[in-house]
């Protein structure tokens, strides 16, 4: 995939953030703040903190959702501060942590700003009055990361310790400590669906429900140390950024990995953010490039190949961006398929083969629809004899070759020799009642008699 977007800050985009008022934040290492407009790139303000961040692989700075305010680590890493960003004035700093400052949030309501830290302490500040309003449940390790739910509910802990704390913000008290880590959990993210994510250092990743705190999903296939996550507003796609630059997809519906190398950039991915407008995805790179992508590449290709109807070139267009499945388009296509299937089943049942075939055409060029339309018709090379049986009352023959060909099961005949059946089985049941009406029930069944899915049944009602 190609960006449809780019820009090279020079220096390591470490967040990315859209504002409640649309601007694009841009924070590289050295905080340098930016703002842009994510239309067309310009810069509409910005400024420096000076303060220059020579590891940030956990979230070493953190805006408020207006941008009102920003939390950020010291250089030396001693302790945690709490800025207004219109006045550049400090409001708190937090220098009680045993050790090093790991990691720093702002949660979704604006109210708080957590400094969280190598001694396991999370403390968290009323950003209003920059006083300590509470601490959360303190983890035996560094805590990692630090992640809040949309409405503002739900702050959750990932700590070195191997366990994910969650902590119920609108309720004031701990709710779960989630166990099933071998390794220290680096990253988190709250997802749709009362869902949040884990991932740890050995690269397992974990989907959890947050009020039974049961594992939902273990994800398949993450191959490299994620650096940062990320999904598409409506919740449906979940993105992993690595550090060898690759992003993961995934849908969050199946929990399906779509592909393992949806992009591949030759750089670490230290930035995320979705942008709805476009549908695009943002990433910030170790090498100061911003760059934006468009999620569903190549849908604007698919209405020419859908007027031209080169249904394979569609399907070539979807193996490539696996998104554009996703597309109505495509879906169009996909329902366009299953009814000619459907037609040339039909077809084939009333011994039409060459309507069949004809109606294959336009997706005859498609490897993996002309290897359906291959077995089909080669299914339906025994029904002429599967017809001649059931007319002839050779019941057993006629099963027999359903059995061996199940697309016939699906048939009128084969639905007319099981109402059959199911009539014949009743009438033998009412036989059976009478002890002198045994020999009528046999009768009745005797052309069942051999068929391994009937048997059972007729001898125990004949018992």
């Amino acid at each position: 995939m190609e960006p449809v977007k780019r820009k090279n800050l020079k220096e390591p985009i470490i967040l990315t953030k859209l504002l409640d008022n649309s601007q694009l934040l841009v924070v590289d290492s050295k905080t340098t703040i930016r703002y842009f407009d994510p239309k067309n790139l310009d810069v509409l303000d910005g400024f420096k903190g000076n303060i220059n961040h020579l590891r940030y692989k956990t979230s070493v700075i953190a805006f408020s959702s207006e941008g009102e305010f920003f939390a950020t680590i010291s250089a030396d890493s001693k302790e945690s501060r709490l800025y207004n960003a219109t006045t550049k004035k400090a409001i708190a700093k937090v220098g009680r942590h045993q050790g090093e400052v790991s990691c720093v949030g702002i949660d979704k309501t604006s109210q708080y700003m957590f400094s969280c830290g190598d001694d396991g302490k999370t403390f968290a500040i009323d950003i209003k009055s920059g006083k300590l309003a509470f601490t959360l449940p303190v983890h035996i390790d560094t805590v990692n990361d630090i992640a809040f739910s949309a409405n503002g509910n739900w702050v959750a802990t990932a700590s070195y310790d191997k366990k994910v704390h969650l902590f119920n913000l609108s309720m004031m008290t701990p709710k779960h400590k989630f166990k099933s880590h071998s390794a220290p959990v680096m990253k988190l993210a709250f997802l749709t669906n009362s869902r949040i994510l884990s991932i740890d250092k050995d690269s397992n990743a974990i989907i959890w429900n947050i009020y039974s705190a049961k594992i939902l999903q273990r994800l398949e296939g993450v191959h490299d140390d994620v650096t940062q996550v990320c999904t598409s507003k409506n919740g449906k796609f979940l993105f992993l950024g690595t550090s060898l630059g690759y992003v993961i997809l995934y849908d969050l519906d199946t929990y399906e990995q779509l592909s393992k190398k949806y992009i591949k950039l030759s750089t670490s991915i230290t930035s995320m953010e979705f942008l709805e407008e476009g549908n695009q995805l943002i990433l910030g790179c170790e090498n100061g490039d911003l760059l934006f992508y468009d999620i569903f590449e190549g849908e604007a290709e698919l209405k020419d190949l859908f007027k031209k109807k080169q249904y394979e070139e569609i399907q070539k267009k979807a193996d490539i961006n696996p998104l554009l499945a996703y597309t109505k388009l495509y879906k169009l296509v996909d329902n366009l398929w299953e009814k000619t299937l459907a037609q040339a089943i039909i077809c084939l049942q009333n011994n039409d083969k060459k309507t069949a075939v004809a109606l294959f055409k336009n997706f005859k060029n498609s490897p993996q629809k002309n290897k359906i339309m291959q077995k089909v018709i080669l299914e339906y090379e025994d029904y002429d004899k599967f017809l001649t049986f059931a007319k002839a009352g050779k019941i057993p023959l006629a099963y027999n070759l359903a059995n061996i060909h199940p697309m016939y099961k699906d048939s009128k005949v084969y639905k007319s020799l099981e109402a059959r059946w199911q009539k014949a089985f009743v009438t033998a049941q009412k036989y059976s009642l009478d002890p002198k009406g045994i020999d009528k029930a046999k009768e009745v069944l005797a052309p069942y008699r051999g068929l391994s899915e009937k048997t059972k049944l007729i001898q125990e009602l004949l018992t």
